[in-house]
């Protein structure tokens, strides 16, 4: 009975899929407590512990057309923060591999922000006009828990460094076994059950 038991123990254990990875606002449309003429809005954003700058794509939505809502995170220096977003995400499983797929673009400046997840950092350098496109990189979790990072301190000729959105992370497929292995497992569990 406890062989059955640990047998089973063992199946569940390998069908199960990576933990729920949540960016709070990745999207960046909870506007709680964001206030602002027009097209910008300005405030401490949801998730993110930052004052920052959202931009509608009302803007200029030939620049500004997300996949996704109807506002990004558009930075200026006037807001007089620490030019860093940060956000302790959990849930990981340590060893496993992830994605984190975003969007970036740039308004005309030279920027160039860094993302950095799960010991993994890419560096945006951009100059002049660029429309909002999907990207994404994989990353190893360390721990359960990661630090996703926006960091807009790097190379920039004004006060506006870049624009992003739709941050989203999800868990890369666990491969499958082959058809021999699960035999053999099977074969294994029959002769240790025809023991006992």
């Amino acid at each position: 009975m406890k062989t059955s038991l640990f047998a089973l123990a063992t199946v569940s254990a390998c069908l199960v899929a990576g933990n729920s990875q949540t960016v709070v606002n990745g999207d960046f449309e909870d506007l709680t407590g964001l206030t602002g003429p027009g097209n910008y809005l300005f405030g401490n954003l949801a998730g993110w512990g930052e004052v920052v700058q959202l931009i509608s794509t009302n803007a200029n939505p030939l620049i500004y057309s997300p996949t996704n809502g109807a506002y990004a995170l558009d930075w200026e220096d006037s807001l007089g923060t620490s030019l860093i977003l940060d956000q302790v995400i959990s849930g990981f499983t340590a060893g496993q591999m992830y994605t984190l797929s975003y969007e970036v673009g740039n308004r005309g400046l030279s920027v160039a922000p860094t993302i950095s997840i799960g010991g993994v950092s890419v560096t945006h350098t951009m100059s002049g006009i660029v429309n909002m496109a999907p990207t994404s990189f994989q990353f190893t979790a360390t721990g359960t828990s990661q630090t996703l990072t926006v960091d807009f301190r790097g190379g920039f000729s004004s006060s506006i460094r870049g624009n992003f959105d739709n941050f989203v992370v999800t868990p890369l497929p666990i491969p499958e076994p082959n058809a021999a292995v699960l035999i053999g497992i099977c074969a294994a569990g029959i002769a240790i059950r025809r023991r006992h």
